[in-house]
């Protein structure tokens, strides 16, 4: 047997024997196991070009099934909560316990789920399903990082939760999948779980099922110590001050990167909820309340379809402008055919009423559409079938499993104007004074006809500072940014910039980071490099990487100075310590990002979320009441503000 074959051979036992007493059942001794592990660590050592991705001494093993198995629950059933929106109702419903008795957690809008361990070793993860019987997702439970594997703890276990994917990580997939809910709810689904891992999927504990304590505070404390990220969850303040308490927790949820809708209220004392029963649909210990977002009625008065940089066409409606939480609004994005399908399945006619919320608080979305009375072809707005810029014919596309308007065009003037406002702004080469209304001018005068132009335009320097807007200061300073670039372009830039799709600025870094120059990566695009081995991109990622075109990107490259990726940490004053920020910043950085900088080149990381991990939260509010700053409080993590932070590891 070959070299090659023999760690074939150990790669494929070890992965089969670790699944199977992962699942609960061993089939050979753990000395065994060691020995096979050993042998195969030395003959990678001595042989590093054989190391297979999916070896264990590189990653936990990832499975792959052929389909989800039912599961019945193990008592109780994992039942839903009952739910109201008015809070006096709330407590109405604790009216027998005082306010310190009554704990508030945030509601999660993810996916629930209940983990099994044995022997203080994860042995089943399952869906709710309908309550008695849900699906059995355990092989993809073991991909998500901060499920533990193991806990101390040798008695039967059982752990409800919440697989959410947070807002940061749900961002490059927001134009594919509707919201972060049916994005978790899809990936926990999956049949291979090399595939979840890449989702970035987070599990919150929000109830120990068969908990030793009486004290519902005590059993979530307790679930910290196991390993798990918990919900964050508060004592409930006075009554009589209710609303104040609601606004309060609205405001918290806006600082927040899991995925909220409203708050869940529970008995502090366990056996106290227990004997309040429980009904087919929900028990009786806990109450729900439901954030309801503010909402407006407007006229439909048309769909416009926006231009985007890879040419699909978005559509926005657009509405007579209402008032909206202290704004005003009069468009809103439709995203593709699939979600204008599935709000108006009959089509969408002016005239028609539609209801508009804030989604977050931030965001305009439409909710609710209801069509006008008399529906005639003079008042049906249809998927236009030429391109509204360039006037070629669109198609309709699957991409990413959704259905999407494009325009084939490669010359298409929209097309091109987007690409190249990217490919200069801030998520690009940062060019500064090359804005959009400036590019858009550059291209009517002809100046511009594809990217490499950008970098002759010094050749009509003469005539632009005579053009209306501009002076020879403007020009000359446009001029000397785009020089500058020219001579000194960041290659994470430069990969972000092309507008491949899906790759953003975060994953432009990543794929820096490990190529390191610009012809280390584009020659992995010629090999067919498989860019699924790299931590957090999957198929799509890799598809789009490989399937996108270069040809421009390579002129560029003769042209532009492309440097060789440096990791910049000159220090370790942060090594190793894990920090939160939040708030508003301005004494010594500008801002969050230049703060998270400089953490993460002085050897720090940066997180989203407080847990018992975390060394330092920094906020210059340390009195707040915000989620985070109650979080840090309960768990002793130590709370700076901006000039601590920098007395301290200036």
């Amino acid at each position: 047997m070959s070299t090659r074959e023999r760690i074939d051979y150990l790669v494929n036992k070890l992965n089969k024997w670790t699944l199977s007493y992962d699942l609960g059942n061993p089939e050979v001794s753990d000395k065994e196991w060691d020995n096979f592990y050993f042998e195969l660590l030395e003959l990678e050592r001595q042989n590093p070009e054989l190391i297979r991705s999916d070896s264990p001494t590189q990653s936990i093993y990832s499975a792959k099934i052929t389909k989800l198995n039912k599961v019945t629950h193990c008592e109780p059933p994992m039942r839903s909560l009952a739910k109201t929106k008015d809070i006096r109702e709330v407590y109405d419903y604790f009216s027998d316990v005082a306010e310190e008795d009554i704990i508030c957690s945030y509601k999660l809008d993810g996916l629930s789920c209940r983990l099994t361990y044995d022997k203080g070793r994860l042995v089943r993860a399952e869906t709710r399903g309908n309550g008695e019987v849900g699906e059995d997702i355990t092989h993809n439970a073991f991909v998500i990082d901060n499920i533990p594997k193991q806990i101390n703890r040798t008695q039967l276990t059982i752990i409800d939760g919440e697989i959410i994917c947070t807002l940061s990580n749900f961002k490059p997939f927001s134009q594919i999948y509707k919201n972060p809910r049916n994005f978790a709810a899809g990936s926990i689904r999956l049949l291979d779980a090399a595939e979840c891992k890449k989702r970035n999927l987070s599990f919150i504990a929000w109830k120990w099922v068969n908990t030793d304590y009486n004290s519902f505070t005590a059993s979530l404390i307790a679930l910290d110590t196991f390993g798990f990220t918990v919900v964050p969850y508060f004592t409930v303040y006075n009554r009589d001050k209710s609303d104040e308490f609601i606004n309060i927790m609205r405001n918290n949820v806006k600082q927040s990167d899991y995925p909220i809708d409203g708050l869940v209220f529970t008995y502090d004392d366990i056996e106290l909820g227990k004997s309040k029963g429980f009904t087919v649909h929900h028990a009786n210990d806990s109450l729900a309340f439901k954030f309801y977002d503010e909402s407006e009625i407007s006229t439909l008065l048309n769909i416009e379809w926006s231009m985007g940089k890879t040419g699909v066409l978005t559509p926005v409606a657009i509405f007579v402008p209402i008032e909206l939480e202290g704004t005003e609004v009069s468009r809103a994005s439709l995203h593709n055919l699939n979600i204008m399908s599935d709000l108006c399945p009959n089509g969408w006619y002016k005239g028609a009423k539609v209801e508009i919320i804030k989604a977050n608080q931030i965001i305009p979305q439409i909710v609710n559409v209801e069509l006008p009375n008399i529906i005639d072809s003079d008042i049906a707005l249809e998927p236009p079938v030429l391109c509204p810029i360039c006037g070629y014919p669109t198609a309709i596309e699957n991409t990413n499993n959704s259905l999407v308007l494009k325009c084939n065009n490669p010359k298409c003037e929209g097309k091109f104007l987007n690409q190249l406002n990217h490919f200069c702004g801030k998520k690009g080469l940062d060019i500064k004074g090359l804005s959009i209304a400036t590019l858009e001018k550059l291209i009517d005068w002809k100046w511009i006809n594809d990217f490499t132009d950008i970098f002759n335009l010094s050749n009509y320097r003469s005539e632009w500072v005579k053009k209306s807007g501009f002076g020879v200061a403007s020009v000359d300073k446009i001029l000397a940014a785009i020089e500058e670039k020219k001579n000194n372009c960041n290659l994470a830039s430069f990969i972000s910039a092309l507008s491949i799709s899906l790759i953003g600025s975060t994953y432009a870094k990543k794929l820096a980071e490990e190529f390191k120059t610009w012809n280390n990566f584009y020659n992995s695009v010629i090999n067919k490099f498989d860019f699924t081995s790299l931590d957090g991109f999957g198929e799509e990622m890799n598809n789009a990487i490989l399937n996108f075109d270069y040809s421009i990107a390579e002129k560029l490259s003769q042209i532009i100075n492309i440097n060789e990726y440096v990791d910049k940490k000159k220090d370790n004053r942060c090594d190793g310590l894990i920090f939160v920020i939040t708030g508003k910043l301005g004494h010594h950085y500008k801002n969050r990002d230049e703060l998270k900088k400089v953490i993460e080149n002085a050897g720090g990381k940066v997180t989203s979320a407080v847990s018992s991990k975390t060394d330092y939260l920094i906020n210059n509010d340390i009195k707040s009441n915000s989620e985070k700053n109650v979080t840090a409080q309960r768990l002793n993590v130590p709370i700076l503000t901006e000039e601590e932070f920098f007395n301290l590891f200036n």
